[in-house]
């Protein structure tokens, strides 16, 4: 596995800072591949409920990919040629990227699109991973100074845009990075050290230019694994005591969790649900066993309308529409700009849709309106009306809390 790079040095601060934090409630559903060693789900689920992982038929074996839906039926694959093979992420269209290392040792980033492999490297770099791709087709990688991307290597950050235009990046003060997931807002989560081998690994949130450090309260080593359109992060920090468990930061706070009985918790990814998933490792299991796991929080569930657009509206419990992110305005990836004291709908799965009747703009042709009595959309952007009809397309951006 290498989106979970661990090439950050896990070293004790001499003094750590004291911080609350919040235990956060789960119920988890644990994903074995079957017949393997070990299993670990890498990313996921897209909101078909679909995960992709690395199996190991022998412990510490050769890793092998696999998808897994949501009720639990498996696929397993392999780049042709690889003597390795990592997925990384899966995107609602059901797209895969990860990376695998050929018979020569170097290591690929790759595409999977409808059975078909493509091959991506960063330009002139000896080694590369694909970490993600949001539901745009953006994508987000790291590049190495050797070719296997090992432990040794120094990592950079980069970005690849839907025309396939590289763009390379690390946080100030970075002397290695590297990427774990890319949003549909643009935002890109990942991880860097500060110095080399000797310093403290920390997470990053790089949105509109401005990086956040990531840093579980009173950890020593912090690792972002994903996050989401709402940037929640989720990953794993190890505390003073030199246990890992996985973590979730969510608005500002940041909430620890442990699947039941486990030694060790980590999260690699998050959905636009909150759905999180990632590895845990039980006190009976061997060294390099591991088990991925699914957690969902427990949520108050909400009775959707029968109809998204055909219900009457009524007033926002939270008036919380966006007026456009600013990465969007003025091309084709549209906004919703309604008032805020306005009426809204809550459609299916709590996002909020609006009846605009006028300042709904553009279009996107990846985008069909979430509809309340199904799983009927393909892509996680909310729909508005307009005009009276559900414009195929025209983006809104909030989410009822």
């Amino acid at each position: 596995m290498n989106k979970v790079f661990r090439f950050f040095a896990i070293c004790t601060l001499g003094a750590a800072f004291a911080a609350s934090s919040i235990a956060l409630a789960q119920t988890y559903t644990a994903v074995n591949y079957p017949g393997a060693a070990a299993t670990i789900i890498v990313g996921g689920p897209n909101l078909e409920g679909t995960s992709v992982g690395v199996y190991n038929i022998t412990t510490g074996g050769v890793n092998h990919g696999f998808a897994v839906t949501a009720k639990g039926v498996f696929t397993p694959f392999d780049v042709p040629g690889s003597t390795s093979t990592t997925p990384n992420f899966i995107n609602l269209q059901g797209v895969i990227v990860g990376s695998y290392i050929d018979s020569a040792g170097t290591s690929h980033g790759f595409v999977l699109n409808r059975g078909k492999y493509t091959t991506v490297d960063y330009p002139g770099a000896p080694g590369t991973i694909l970490s993600g791709i949001n539901d745009l087709g953006e994508m987000s990688g790291t590049y190495c100074s050797d070719a296997p991307c090992d432990t040794s290597a120094t990592l950079h950050s980069f970005v690849v845009s839907r025309k396939g235009v590289f763009t390379s990046f690390d946080p100030p003060g970075a002397t290695s990075s590297g990427t774990s997931t890319v949003s549909l807002l643009g935002a890109v989560v990942g991880n860097y050290a500060t110095s080399g081998g000797s310093g403290q690994g920390l997470g990053y949130l790089l949105f509109l230019g401005k990086y956040t450090t990531i840093n579980f309260p009173g950890s020593v080593f912090t690792f972002a694994g994903g996050g989401n359109v709402e940037n929640n992060i989720a990953g794993i920090y190890t505390d003073t005591a030199g246990s890992s468990h996985g973590f979730l930061l969510s608005n500002g706070s940041y909430m620890s969790f442990d699947y039941p009985g486990a030694v060790f918790t980590e999260a690699t990814g998050i959905n636009a649900l909150g759905v999180i998933v990632g590895l845990y490792a039980g006190p009976t299991d061997p060294a390099n066993v591991f088990h991925g796991f699914i957690g969902r929080r427990k949520r108050r569930k909400l009775a959707p309308p029968v109809n998204t657009f055909l219900t009457p509206p009524r007033q926002c419990a939270f008036q919380h529409w966006r007026e456009g992110h600013p990465r969007h305005r003025g091309n084709s990836r549209s906004r919703c700009r309604y008032p805020e004291s306005s009426t809204c709908w809550r459609g299916w799965l709590g996002w909020a849709f609006c009846p605009n009747t006028s300042k709904a703009q553009g279009n996107h042709g990846d985008c069909v309106s979430r509809r309340s009595w199904g799983w009927g959309w393909r892509s996680p952007w909310a729909c508005c009306e307009n005009n009276g009809s559900a414009k195929v397309g025209v983006e809104c951006l909030s989410r009822l809390p």
